[in-house]
């Protein structure tokens, strides 16, 4: 699934979660999500907007996980401790709000959050729940 917002691309993506210790990180809640984030150097020339771009995107990605519910399915699957597909996110900044203009950096923001929780919000709702297939000499 590819989403495209005004100032970020979000694009999703599984791979087999081989690690116990993701496992146990997001076992709390029930969930095996990650987020990968993108800022290119030359649309953000400073590191201090870079690691705050960052930030927020972080910050918007817990809000969206802490006001979707988790999904009963998911948490079974922790409980039982069934290998799951972890679930990639990667949102990468395609344009950055004080590119050509130079709004305040509360303005910035503002912009880069709105898009961010618009995009989550969406993905949330839209992506399907996928669960590996039991080994082949395991038996159900």
């Amino acid at each position: 699934m590819r989403l495209i917002g005004a100032f970020f691309d979000l694009t999703d993506r599984f791979a087999p979660s081989t690690a116990a210790a993701s496992r146990r990180d997001n076992a709390a809640d029930g969930r095996n999500d990650k987020i990968l984030i993108s800022v290119a150097k030359r649309l953000v020339p400073s590191a201090v907007r870079r690691n705050t771009v960052k930030r927020i995107v972080r910050e918007a990605w817990r809000a969206a996980l802490r006001d979707q519910p988790v999904r009963a399915s998911m948490q079974e699957a922790v409980q039982q401790d069934v290998q799951q597909e972890v679930q990639e996110c990667l949102i990468r900044l395609k344009r950055y709000p004080g590119a050509r203009t130079e709004p305040g950096l509360a303005t910035i923001k503002r912009s880069l959050r709105a898009d961010a929780d618009q995009l989550f919000a969406t993905y949330l709702n839209r992506r399907p729940v996928r669960r590996s297939m039991p080994n082949a000499g395991s038996k159900p």
